[in-house]
């Protein structure tokens, strides 16, 4: 079986540096994520961006996702990460 090399993955604490973090950032345009099929790991990060842009719970931002891209397939581990992202990023702003 192989594993990914750890080294190519940034450390927990560094791989949100770009995201922005403050309202005025957040509500000042428009985003575009472009993905092929744009199913799951890009809609795992755009849920994070809804859920801190409107400080939404997971369940409203794959809501809102679903009412615009009904093919979107999140599994146990987007989720999980949907949770984590909440719990760290939105519920303490």
């Amino acid at each position: 079986m192989m594993s990914p090399p750890v080294s190519r993955f940034l450390p927990a604490d560094r791989k949100l540096s770009g995201v922005p973090t403050d309202n005025e950032q957040i509500n000042s345009g428009s985003v575009y994520v472009h993905c092929k099929a744009g199913r799951t790991r890009s809609a795992t990060l755009v849920g994070c961006y809804l859920m801190m842009k409107n400080g939404w719970s997971p369940e409203e931002a794959v809501k809102y996702m679903r009412s615009r891209r009904p093919h979107i397939l999140l599994h146990t581990k987007q989720w999980e990460a949907l949770d984590i992202f909440h719990r760290q990023h939105v519920t303490r702003t």
